[in-house]
């Protein structure tokens, strides 16, 4: 019974030492996601999320900055669903925020989880973006370039 005992012991910790050495060095277990604007232009942003295992789980939102200083979004193409990440971990977005798409100041993109509505979601002129419904990964903020 010793013997058996010892061996079940000694085949736990083996267990628990391949799982530190699996996990514990690709950072997987610990790792904290994060999403960069890497540049824009007049009608797109674009970017790149890391650390993250499964892509298809995650939606972006972008959110855009006016004059006066409010934010509104997500601001996407009329009719559009929330944009998902492709397979390299990279972003795109065609945005569309009325008649003053020349005259934004700056964004805020959201990596957040699948499953919200873009009703749950949706900011008309605030002065803080307060996602309350959805569960979010990541944000960043970055100027119109």
């Amino acid at each position: 019974m010793s013997a058996r005992l010892h061996l079940l012991f000694r085949s736990v910790i083996l267990s628990c030492i391949l799982l530190f050495v699996i996990f514990g060095v690709t950072g997987s277990v610990l790792s904290v996601p994060s999403i960069n604007i890497s540049g824009n232009d007049d009608y797109y942003v674009w970017g790149t999320v890391q650390e993250i295992s499964f892509p298809l789980h995650y939606r972006i939102l972008l959110y855009v900055e006016h004059p006066d200083g409010k934010w509104y979004g997500p601001v996407m193409e009329p009719n559009s669903t929330m944009p998902g990440l492709g397979p390299d971990m990279r972003w795109k977005i065609r945005y569309y925020s009325g008649d003053q798409d020349l005259t934004d100041k700056a964004f805020q993109v959201y990596l957040i989880e699948k499953g919200v509505t873009l009703n749950q979601v949706m900011i008309q002129g605030a002065r803080n973006i307060s996602l309350f419904y959805a569960t979010v990964a990541a944000r960043n903020e970055a100027e119109r370039r």
